[in-house]
C-alpha cells in the first residue's frame, strides 16, 4: 500500500513524468483520477482524454472484479448473516 501511495501523484505533479515513466501513472488505479484532480485544482484546466479514459478503464475493471467477487461469494455472505 505504501508503494502504491508513493506512486500516486499526490506529492508530485504528473507533468514531472516523461517517456515510458508515464506508464506508472496509468498502472496505478489512483493515478489517472489524481492527475485529473491536480490538473483541475492546480492548473485550472480540464482533464486530458487519456486521463478520462484511464479513469473509465479503472472504473470498469473495478466494477467487473467487484461484481465477480460478490456474486461468487454471495452464498457465504448469506450464511454468515
Amino acid at each position: 500500500m505504501r508503494i502504491w501511495l508513493y506512486a500516486s501523484p499526490v506529492l508530485w505533479q504528473p507533468d514531472m513524468l516523461s517517456g515510458w515513466y508515464r506508464v506508472i501513472l496509468y498502472i496505478n488505479p489512483l493515478g489517472p483520477i489524481l492527475s485529473a484532480n491536480s490538473s483541475i485544482w492546480i492548473d485550472g484546466a480540464t482533464p486530458t482524454l487519456s486521463q478520462i479514459i484511464g479513469c473509465l478503464v479503472w472504473a470498469f475493471i473495478t466494477f467487473i472484479f467487484g461484481g465477480y467477487f460478490f456474486i461468487s461469494r454471495e452464498r457465504d455472505f448469506a450464511v454468515r448473516i
